[in-house]
C-alpha cells in the first residue's frame, strides 16, 4: 500500500469522524488484507516494507504479502520517537531530548545507528534534503543539521 493510499485512508477516517459526508456516485467499501501485531505512532511504506515508530522503538516489517507481514528488525532509542523521515537506505529519526538519530536501514534485519545530533529541546524531523536535515526543536525552533558525516554531525547555524 502506497503512502498516498495510507494518507487517503487517514483523511477519510478523520473527515468521517467530524460528521462530514461526501456525496459519491460509488459505494465505498474497505477490505482488510492484513494487520501488523503492533501499535504504531508513525508509519512509512516503501518498496514492500513498513517502517514504524512506536514509543521508543523503530521497527521494519516485510509487508510484500499483506496477509502475512513479518517483522525483520528493530532499534530501540533511549527516548520516544516523535517523527522520522526516510531517504534512500537511511531513516532520520527525531527522538525527544536525544535529538536526531541517523539509522542505517539498508539491512532491515540489522538496523545500525550511524550517529546522533543532540538538539537543545525535543526533536522532530521536519525535512531531509541532500546532506541537510531540518529538525524542529521545541526550544530553539528550526535547527539545520549537516548530515555529511553521520558520526560527527554539525549545525552550520
Amino acid at each position: 500500500m502506497s503512502t498516498a493510499v495510507v494518507r487517503l485512508v487517514i483523511a477519510t477516517l478523520l473527515l468521517s469522524a467530524t460528521g462530514w459526508t461526501a456525496v459519491s456516485a460509488q459505494t465505498r467499501s474497505w477490505t482488510v488484507v492484513g494487520t501488523l501485531p503492533v501499535q504504531a505512532d508513525t508509519v512509512e511504506l516503501q518498496n514492500g516494507l513498513a517502517y514504524l515508530a512506536a514509543g521508543k522503538t523503530f521497527t521494519v516489517f516485510d509487508v510484500a504479502n499483506p496477509a502475512a507481514p513479518r517483522q525483520l528488525g528493530s532499534h530501540t532509542f533511549p527516548e520516544e520517537i516523535w517523527a522520522f523521515r526516510l531517504q534512500g537506505q537511511t531513516a532520520y529519526v527525531g527522538v525527544n531530548f536525544f535529538g536526531l538519530g541517523v539509522l542505517d536501514v539498508s539491512d532491515p534485519k540489522a538496523l545500525v545507528l550511524r550517529g546522533a545530533f543532540k538538539t537543545p529541546g525535543q526533536a522532530k524531523v521536519g525535512a531531509v534534503f541532500g546532506t541537510r536535515a531540518l529538525v524542529v526543536d521545541h526550544m530553539k525552533g528550526i535547527v539545520e543539521v549537516d548530515l555529511t558525516n553521520p558520526a560527527k554531525m554539525t549545525s552550520p547555524g
